[in-house]
This record gives structure tokens, C-alpha cells and sequence, in this order.
């Protein structure tokens, strides 16, 4: 009986070791975690419906992206000094959708 209860044991760490692995990769391949997910679940929550709308369009705009394409975003983005990229999130989130298209025409100028 020992021997199976040792086996049980073995098997819980490892699995319970693998299960703090996939969340580790998940958080560092997300760059989230469950507060930052909570925070932006409740932004989202508090947006009009129009809004909400207006972001799933464009989420789902990117996630139908070529893999090649997001990466591209994604570098033209980090490319950007910090603080560049701090000062257009302040803008956009405050902004019209008029700012919001000037941010977006800078964007493309600038790569």
C-alpha cells in the first residue's frame, strides 16, 4: 500500500508541477496575468455598448491576421521609445475617433 500511496504522491507533485509550468508559459507568452486580466474585463465592462463593439471588431480584425502581419504590428510598436508609446496610449484612450485616426496615420509615417 505504501508503494501506491508514494506513486500517488509522485504523480501529484509532478502534475501540479506542470500545471505551474503551463501557467508560467501562458503568463509570459500572454505578458498577463489574472489581476491585469480582471482590470481589463471590468474596462471593457464599463464602455458603452458602441465601444465594445468598435473592439471586437478590431479584435477580431487581428486575430484573423496573418501571423507575418502581427509581427510586423508588433515590431513597428516596440520599435517606438517608451515614452512615445505612453504618450499615444494617453491620447488614444482620451481621444476622439478623429485623434484616434491622426494617431493611427503617425503611426504608419513613422515606419
Amino acid at each position: 500500500m505504501d508503494s501506491l500511496d508514494d506513486n500517488t504522491q509522485a504523480l501529484d507533485r509532478f502534475l501540479a508541477s506542470v500545471e505551474r509550468r503551463a501557467l508560467k508559459m501562458a503568463q509570459f507568452a500572454t505578458g498577463s496575468t489574472e489581476e491585469k486580466t480582471r482590470a481589463r474585463f471590468e474596462r471593457f465592462r464599463d464602455l458603452p455598448p458602441e465601444e465594445q463593439e468598435r473592439l471586437r471588431r478590431i479584435s477580431r480584425w487581428y486575430r484573423n491576421l496573418p501571423p507575418e502581419r502581427k509581427k510586423e504590428l508588433r515590431e513597428r510598436w516596440q520599435s517606438l521609445p517608451p515614452e512615445k508609446r505612453q504618450e499615444l496610449r494617453e491620447k488614444w484612450q482620451r481621444g476622439t475617433p478623429e485623434d484616434r485616426k491622426s494617431i493611427r496615420r503617425e503611426l504608419r509615417q513613422k515606419n
